[in-house]
């Protein structure tokens, strides 16, 4: 059987009932591209598993739980799934989604700069809602960091990449010890999900998005190390620096969030949204962010992984 590379699949090829138009990106797990779904003649993101990764039985059923787990769910915030499948021809696992035209939050921020506080706010309130009705189904997302979301021109913030996963409801027999391989978001991972992924709850995803909020606002990681053992101590027994300099309303949200003690902090994304919804109505009304590029001129350069 012969596999195809899929970061080398020209356009035009056709998997499944999709033509690819190009690549939007690769990650770990696959590669996406902007595809057309020829049946209804309109624009999707398909996403198609490595062929490294074809032989490894583990891969293909993980692959498919995220398919299913981003089928499952149904929110504006959150990227639909449309359709899972296998190409015999091309001997390759994929599934198509809908395709979000937009910058990562990590890109925006690359870009232009800090956020002002009332547009951080206005987005982790649109991901906290998403994350709420997740929660909701049962899924957690353990991945949560401004590279998987998307902010589109009008100013809405889409969570993608639900490759890491983990659906209580079903899974909880499950064991993913994969997810310690997978260090390169240890600056947005709470303590405990460094310690035992397997064992985490909602407030996980609660803990990321306040590493999410104040990145945004202060353009830098909440938690950095020289080394990956230096991030995991400064995550378990740091607090993110420079809340002092936030408004205080801003600086007590994200030390809410990023609470260690889980009794103390929110337990799902409801309960986050509220939280920060609160500390919205104490300033000006949110405006909708623009998407359009700003001036980087005098921008701070900033350490990204």
């Amino acid at each position: 059987m012969t596999t195809h590379n899929t970061a080398n699949l020209e356009a035009g090829t056709v998997i499944g009932s999709y033509r690819l138009l190009g690549m939007i990106g690769k990650g770990g797990m696959g590669v996406v591209y902007r595809a057309e779904q020829l049946s209804l003649q309109r624009e999707v993101a398909v996403k198609i598993l490595h062929p490294r990764r074809m032989k490894d039985q583990k891969a293909i059923e993980d692959f498919s739980r995220e398919a299913r787990i981003a089928a499952s769910l149904n929110h504006h915030h959150l990227v639909p799934v449309y359709d899972v499948g296998y190409d015999d021809r091309l001997h390759l696992h994929f599934y198509a989604m809908k395709l979000v035209p937009g910058r990562t939050l990590s890109t925006v921020v690359q870009q232009q700069g800090p956020l002002s506080v009332a547009e951080a706010l206005g987005i982790i309130s649109q991901v906290s809602g998403a994350m709420g009705h997740a929660h909701q189904m049962g899924i957690i997302h353990r991945d949560l960091k401004p590279a998987n979301i998307i902010l589109t021109a009008d100013g809405q913030a889409v969570v993608t990449d639900l490759g890491l996963a983990v659906d209580r409801l079903a899974d909880h027999k499950q064991t993913s010890k994969r997810v310690l391989k997978l260090v390169g978001t240890a600056e947005y991972a709470a303590p405990e999900q460094l310690r035992n992924p397997d064992r985490i709850t909602a407030a996980a995803d609660v803990w990321a998005l306040g590493a999410v909020l104040y990145f945004l606002i202060t353009g830098e990681e909440p938690f950095s190390g020289d080394t990956l053992l230096d991030l995991v101590v400064a995550v378990a027994t740091e607090d993110p620096p420079r809340l002092h300099g936030l408004p205080p309303s801003v600086a007590q949200v994200i030390s809410s969030l990023m609470q260690r003690d889980l009794d103390l902090r929110p337990h799902d994304g409801h309960a986050a949204q509220a939280m920060i919804d609160m500390a919205r109505e104490q300033r000006l009304p949110v405006a909708q962010v623009s998407n359009r590029r700003r001036s980087t001129a005098g921008a701070r350069r900033r350490r990204r992984r």
